[in-house]
């Protein structure tokens, strides 16, 4: 992954989430709120999984397990949207990993070129 990509997922897609669940919810409906928190503890727990599975540091693991999976789960479990209902919970949790497949996706396909 180049510099400017993680700099594009991490500035403009992953605050650009955060932003935009949180004007959702006061807009839309209130259970868009949960999309900060999953999009955080998820992103902590792929940063955390991904150190495991390459046997090698991953940058961003130290500020996924100090940071993204303790607020995410606290975001979730201690301070969720007034009326959440267990459907929220879903709904975000699969918009978060639609959106990381996405990015591996499009990671996968870049790889791929760059291997022709």
């Amino acid at each position: 992954m180049s510099k400017e990509f993680v700099f594009f997922v991490n500035v403009f897609v992953v605050w650009g989430a955060i932003i935009g669940s949180a004007f959702a919810s006061l807009y839309f409906h209130k259970g868009f709120a949960l999309v900060a928190g999953y999009l955080t503890l998820i992103n902590g727990g792929l940063h955390l999984l991904g150190t495991i599975a390459m046997r090698k540091y991953n940058p961003g693991v130290i500020t996924g397990v100090t940071l993204f999976l303790p607020l995410g789960l606290w975001a979730i479990i201690m301070h969720p949207p007034p009326g959440a209902q267990w459907y929220d919970h879903v709904f975000a949790a699969v918009v978060v990993i639609i959106g990381h497949l996405m990015i591996l996706g499009y990671l996968r396909m870049r790889l791929k070129k760059l291997r022709q």
